[in-house]
């Protein structure tokens, strides 16, 4: 083997080592840090933004959702004036090369309701796929998501 072959191969062994490595660790974003807001690429995700119009608010009290973003169960909705995402954490749960990956996303966002309330409410959803750092590739949907209160301010 040439110089060159033998370096490449070192080099592409060192990637995919790292990519490991990235994969292993929980990836946690932080509002006002200096790291990347995830992305996240794959199978039919629906964000808050989408969520919001579609459904025109979003409830004060913990709700079950389909992976893309129809509520469960009747839940009462309440118009949103605005919203803010104040952490995201991302989990490989069997390993980021697993036969059967799947992934956990945790995001804490503070709503401001039309009403003058504030609510910090927790997305928990889990999929199949895996997170390598801030990228999230989904291959497929998991159980539905979860909405739970964390606390509620009212005016």
């Amino acid at each position: 083997m040439t110089r060159k072959r033998i370096t490449a191969l070192y080099g592409l062994g060192i990637v995919l080592l790292a990519l490991v490595a990235i994969g292993w660790f929980p990836y946690h974003y932080h509002k006002g840090k200096a790291l990347p807001t995830p992305i996240l690429i794959g199978h039919c995700y629906t964000s808050f933004q989408k969520l919001i119009e579609r459904e025109g608010g979003l409830p004060k009290s913990d709700a079950m959702l389909l992976q893309c973003g129809t509520f469960l169960s009747p839940v009462s909705l309440y118009p949103v004036e605005r919203w803010e995402i104040e952490q995201i954490m991302l989990e490989n749960l069997h390993g980021p090369f697993a036969k059967n990956p799947t992934y956990q996303v945790v995001m804490e966002v503070r709503i401001q309701y039309e009403d003058g309330d504030v609510a910090l409410l927790r997305w928990t959803a889990q999929n199949r796929g895996y997170h390598l750092g801030p990228l999230v590739i989904s291959q497929g949907i998991g159980p539905p998501w979860e909405i739970s209160r964390v606390c509620l301010e009212t005016d």
